[in-house]
């Protein structure tokens, strides 16, 4: 059982300290432990770490003097494991036959090499003809104790915690004299691990809106007894209100009864947009450049003539569908605001060949979804053409219709894509035209 024990505690040792319980398994009459010492897996540096020991413990030892009963065991503790490495296991004491295990995780960031592993307990035996001995200390010393009663264990207690780079093989353990045995980042056979240095981060928006403020709030770790803060504001609280006016960088120094720690933070300055742009009118087409700074994320164009509104930077070419006077709208945003720009466009609407509007033509809802109502002077009964163009002058729809006395003729053009054409009306009377657009 002593054997079983020993081995438990020293795979024990260089595992990470957690609360989950493990589960043992049933006994089955064969005391030790598992995994073997060099079936222990490599702990990776800087990468979390975990196993699982199983253990079951003798009923009794044998001797020259007869066996030698186990009462129990304790594991009073580990040391020299790496810093951030220790265990848990189901219980610490273990009487005779009994099962056990030990969870093993955690995270280290000590020296790669091979860390040998200093493991105290007490155990209580029923030694014939001595009765009830209970031997404490080192694992090294109660096995010489064992050997003066006579007993060999014959089991390879050679537990290391094996320290590797993340992608390297996890090597054999080293029993040579010249083994790379280190001793954990702890102080000495103390196995106290030395504490986080005192640190500091700013948090706080890293930008605001020219005119605007921000809380800037230095926020410190591993700090020890009073914390003072010294900003580069002047300013000796905590947390700081800041109104840059350019980008600004802040700075903190806290300092505790141990030493100090600095951070700084970058906070930028951004301003609404200047909204600008530049037109180009050719016949019946407007082309817009925008020309805004100040860092706009959207934009908004309104071309004056009741269609719907564009977005983008760059709109499409628009095309006015009536001769006259329009002013184009463009207002530019961002997180911090908008600004709005307008200027006056003069468009002449270029006609098909052909007659001016002598019948007093007009075409309604224009624009339109492609149903329209033509209105027109019309005294007699003969017969009116109607024809579209494209904006090339290319006839896309001819229709005759008989005359009427009434002026109002519907016309579905829903058939034709959308886009900008031109309605030429002909009648005995004279003939109009009229840009329509279908959207």
């Amino acid at each position: 059982m002593k054997k079983g024990f020993l081995l438990i505690s020293c795979f024990a040792a260089f595992s990470l300290n957690i609360y989950a319980q493990c589960t043992p398994n049933a006994p089955t009459g064969n005391p030790g432990v598992t995994p073997a010492p060099s079936a222990v897996t490599c702990i990776e540096r800087g990468k979390p770490y975990s196993i699982t020991m199983y253990l079951e413990n003798f009923s009794f030892i044998s001797s020259p003097l007869g066996n030698i009963v186990m009462n129990w065991a304790r594991i009073d503790s580990l040391k020299n494991f790496p810093c951030g490495i220790t265990w848990s296991a189901n219980k610490t004491t273990f009487n005779a036959g009994e099962t056990g295990c030990i969870t093993v995780s955690g995270t280290t960031n000590d020296p790669v090499g091979q860390y040998p592993l200093l493991i105290f307990m007490t155990v209580s035996l029923n030694v014939p003809g001595f009765g009830n001995i209970e031997q404490g200390g080192e694992i090294g010393t109660l096995l010489t104790q064992l050997q003066q009663l006579g007993v060999n264990l014959g089991i390879d207690l050679g537990y290391y915690s094996r320290v590797i780079e993340t992608g390297n093989p996890c090597p054999a353990i080293d029993y040579s004299p010249t083994a790379n045995n280190l001793t954990s980042s702890g102080t000495g056979s103390n196995n106290a691990c030395p504490a986080a240095s005192l640190s500091v981060t700013i948090t706080g928006n890293a930008a605001v809106c020219a005119g605007s403020s921000t809380m800037l709030t230095a926020s410190v770790s591993n700090a020890s007894g009073t914390v003072s803060y010294a900003w580069s504001t002047g300013a000796t609280s905590q947390s700081v209100t800041v109104s840059p006016t350019t980008t600004t960088t802040y700075s903190v120094t806290v300092t505790d009864q141990n030493g100090s720690a600095t951070a700084s933070k970058t906070v930028t300055v951004n301003q609404a947009p200047t909204a600008s742009f530049s037109v180009n009118v050719t016949g019946s087409n407007a082309s817009v450049t925008n020309t805004t700074t100040g860092g706009a994320t959207s934009y908004n164009w309104d071309f004056g003539d009741g269609t719907t509104p564009q977005s983008g930077q760059n709109p499409p070419i628009h095309t006015y569908a009536t001769s006259g006077t329009y002013t184009i709208t463009l207002i530019a945003s961002n997180s911090c605001g908008s600004d709005t720009a307008a200027q006056t466009v003069n468009i002449g609407v270029s006609s098909v060949r052909g007659p001016e509007n002598t019948i007093g033509l007009t075409v309604s809802p224009n624009p339109g979804t492609g149903l329209f109502t033509l209105s027109f002077h019309q005294n007699s009964l003969e017969e009116i053409t109607i024809s579209i163009f494209d904006l090339s002058g290319k006839q896309l729809y001819y229709a005759v219709m008989p005359g009427s006395e009434i002026t109002n003729r519907q016309l579905d053009l829903r058939f034709l894509n959308k886009g900008v054409y031109t309605l030429r009306v002909d009648s005995p009377e004279g003939s109009g035209l009229q840009r329509i657009v279908l959207y």
